[in-house]
């Protein structure tokens, strides 16, 4: 979430992530831009990691690193591999 003043259109301009898209809105004063900015909620919470339930089972996983969360694509060959 970020506020800045664009001085060519003489507007505040308000930035913040949704849904993994970046949005702007612009407004006339900063007072405004403000009051919009608080009422812009942050992300969703996202669900807790859930593990396999067997370790040889497919599907896509996701585990926490110390970057941030990352995923895991298991799936079994029709070798058996």
């Amino acid at each position: 979430m970020s506020i800045d003043y664009e001085q060519h259109r003489r507007r505040h301009r308000v930035r913040w992530r949704e849904e993994h898209r970046q949005r702007s809105r612009r407004f006339k004063t900063q007072e405004e831009a403000g009051r919009f900015a608080s009422s812009v909620s942050g992300p969703p919470a996202q669900p807790p990691l859930e593990e396999p339930t067997a370790p040889d089972c497919g599907g896509v996983y996701a585990y926490k690193t110390s970057e941030g969360r990352r995923w895991r694509f298991a799936f079994r060959h029709q070798t058996g591999r």
